[in-house]
């Protein structure tokens, strides 16, 4: 997970990044949840999104604030 990727994204990669931003974007609203209460997927969700941060993608604010908020959850950690 905290090693850097050597290459870049194909064009089909990039295609799931923009996918998964406009997810995030659809059903986050200034939340830490994706269904309202937080669950397992907003985790998972999370993870996705820490590894375009590790490897210095652009995310929306409200997204690069969703995944820190998510990754400090105790039952993250």
């Amino acid at each position: 997970f905290y090693a850097r990727a050597t290459e870049e994204l194909s064009t089909a990669a990039m295609s799931d990044v923009s996918r998964l931003i406009e997810y995030g974007m659809a059903h986050i609203h200034g939340g830490h949840g994706l269904f309202g209460d937080w669950c397992l997927a907003d985790a998972e969700f999370a993870f996705m999104l820490h590894r375009l941060i590790l490897n210095e993608h652009d995310l929306p604010k409200n997204l690069l604030d969703y995944a820190k908020w998510n990754w400090r959850r105790d039952s993250v950690q």
